[in-house]
């Protein structure tokens, strides 16, 4: 909340120049997470056990490592 008001300080161009590179930034991120989430989807009859089956088993594997070494 303190960044909008920071920017309503600022003069116009400024404001224009920060608010495309928050743009930019939210769009790459976008783009990543869709990109991530691609190798997930399937357009075939599987069922969602088996589309997510490689995320619960890294998950699972990650949930059972003990970093208190």
């Amino acid at each position: 909340m303190s960044f909008l008001r920071n920017l309503q300080n600022k003069p116009y161009p400024e404001k224009i120049r920060i608010l495309k590179f928050a743009g930019i930034v939210a769009a790459i991120f976008i783009a990543l997470v869709w990109a991530l989430t691609l190798q997930f989807r399937s357009t075939g009859e599987s069922s969602e056990k088996e589309k997510f089956a490689p995320l619960w088993e890294n998950l699972q594997k990650l949930r059972n490592i003990n970093f208190s070494k």
